[in-house]
Formats: C-alpha cells, structure tokens, sequence
C-alpha cells in the first residue's frame, strides 16, 4: 500500500484496506466494476460503510469514479519510489 494512502489522516482504517482491494480487483481491467453490494459481502460489512470508505478515498484523491452508465473505479497510481 502507498504511503500517501497509508498516512493519510483522513482515512479510516477500513477505507486504507478497501484501497487495497480496489487496486487488486482494478488489476485486470484497469478500473472496479463491483457494486458495493459486492465489496460489502467479501469484506464482511455494511454497503454504507463502503459507500462512506468510498466517499473518503474519492475526497482525499485516491481514487476517481466515472458512469458510463454504470459506475468505473479508478485506482490513483503512485510511484513506488
């Protein structure tokens, strides 16, 4: 996990963890289709909390959304220097 997402202090720790799983399941196609819904049961929680993990990663500038119709989940790339 990057450190910007690590110490970031506007983040929960569950949203640090989501980022992870957002990076992993973009892997393949380059973003998320997953509904919270979906992300919700693997992880084992509510689809508000994801929804709320969501809104943090997407304010803080980790990740961006796009509708085309349905909703895409870009992952920010930060170098792993």
């Amino acid at each position: 996990m990057p450190a910007e997402v690590r110490y970031d202090k506007q983040l929960a720790a569950g949203a640090k963890l989501l980022f992870g799983d957002l990076t992993v399941l973009a892997k393949k196609q380059g973003h998320v289709f997953a509904t919270n819904g979906y992300i919700a049961n693997t992880i084992g929680c509510t689809e508000i909390t994801v929804s709320n993990w969501i809104s943090q990663l997407k304010k803080s500038g980790h990740i961006f959304i796009k509708y085309n119709p349905h909703r895409q989940i870009y992952v920010k790339s930060y170098s792993k220097n």
